[in-house]
């Protein structure tokens, strides 16, 4: 028998189902499990969750005293049968195809984690101090266990304890860990000068989003003496010269130019020129940044289970990667949050600026738990 091929109809080219409606080999392959409808894998996950918090102030709003205490047990079983599937290769011939065994994985998580923190906050005049002390715990208890029988004798008892079969096998593990630690902050504010701080997040559809911008909103800095960043050769001719100092330095082509004609040693030390308090030379170094920022994809449950993991997440996390500032309208030698003075240990007694900047960083990363 010739079959022609014709493009607007369909022709199987691996049946299914034998004349007699048996199934063939393929399908018992490709999805004869869901056919015969005795396989199945059910998972029952229960969650018991609570965090109780506390907040008191002292001393007439001025000492604050926070604390919360979480508690979190998650029970998590999955069951799993797996029967053979017949079909035929001949009239009246029937075979079998796939295990006869049932499985059953157990997870038992405890959590526990508590903090305790307090501030202190004063001003004194038009200075402002705030000192933050704190204290931390968490710990975590998961246990696992692992049962499977094999060669079924009758698949349709309901419990696995109840299962009869040739072989049984049992496994277990878990793992435990503990943190504790405490945390210490002080703030200093002279004339309020805006420090700000704020963070954020979002999540849709497993994916997630947190980032953490950090700034100051009004801040004056004189360069001064031996800060070679701001002034390059004006501070020592032998130096590096910035290149926005390049195209901005008087000349007669550029008589408007924001630097001076230039001359080495004016801005060395105290008696040259370029180190005379003024207002021309004063920078406006208000900032915000972009401390740090995290992507990711939480994978589902369903997914993860496929091979035994419990949760999976993957993230992109991003220190320092953004930075504006006014000054950078003049120039981007300098980092400013770390402008006033200089690096002790790697440039001791330099001038303003003179400071190692604050390094980007990127992470990639997969968290597994199983």
């Amino acid at each position: 028998m010739l079959i022609k091929y014709n493009p607007t109809k369909g022709v199987p080219i691996a049946m299914l189902k034998n004349p007699d409606g048996t199934l063939t080999e393929n399908a018992a392959i490709v999805f004869g499990s869901f056919i015969s409808d005795n396989n199945y894998s059910n998972i029952n996950e229960q969650l018991i969750r609570n965090t109780s918090c506390f907040y008191a102030t002292f001393l007439k709003n001025k000492l604050h005293v926070n604390g919360d205490f979480t508690f979190a047990y998650t029970d998590s079983v999955e069951s799993r049968l797996y029967t053979p599937v017949p079909y035929s290769k001949a009239p009246d011939i029937i075979l079998q195809r796939g295990e006869s065994k049932m499985n059953e994985s157990n997870g038992k998580t405890t959590y526990t984690g508590a903090n305790l923190y307090a501030d202190y906050e004063e001003h004194l005049g038009q200075h402002y101090f705030k000192i933050l002390l704190g204290y931390n715990y968490e710990h975590q208890l998961f246990k696992a266990r692992y049962y499977q029988r094999n060669g079924l004798i009758n698949s349709s008892l309901p419990d696995f304890s109840l299962l009869n079969g040739l072989n049984y096998t049992l496994t277990g593990g878990g793992n435990e860990w503990r943190t504790l630690g405490s945390f210490f902050r002080l703030n200093y504010n002279y004339k309020e000068r805006y420090s700000f701080g704020f963070t954020g997040g979002a999540n849709w559809n497993n994916f997630f989003v947190n980032f953490f911008f950090q700034g100051v909103g009004k801040r004056q800095w004189w360069p001064g003496t031996d800060a070679s960043l701001f002034w390059g050769q004006y501070n020592r001719p032998y130096s590096w010269m910035p290149t926005a100092i390049l195209n901005n330095r008087w000349s007669e082509q550029h008589p408007d130019a924001y630097f001076p004609r230039f001359r080495g040693y004016t801005a060395l030390n105290s008696n040259a020129e370029l180190t005379v308090l003024q207002s021309k030379y004063v920078q406006n170094v208000a900032y915000i940044r972009l401390k740090n920022i995290t992507v990711g994809y939480n994978v589902p449950s369903a997914w993860a289970s496929r091979v035994h993991m419990k949760n999976a997440r993957i993230f992109f996390t991003g220190q320092n990667l953004w930075t504006w500032s006014p000054i950078y309208r003049l120039m981007r030698t300098m980092d400013p949050e770390v402008i006033e003075g200089a690096d002790p240990e790697l440039s001791p007694g330099a001038g303003n600026g003179m400071s190692y900047p604050m390094l980007k960083s990127y992470t990639v990363g997969i968290n597994v738990t199983f």
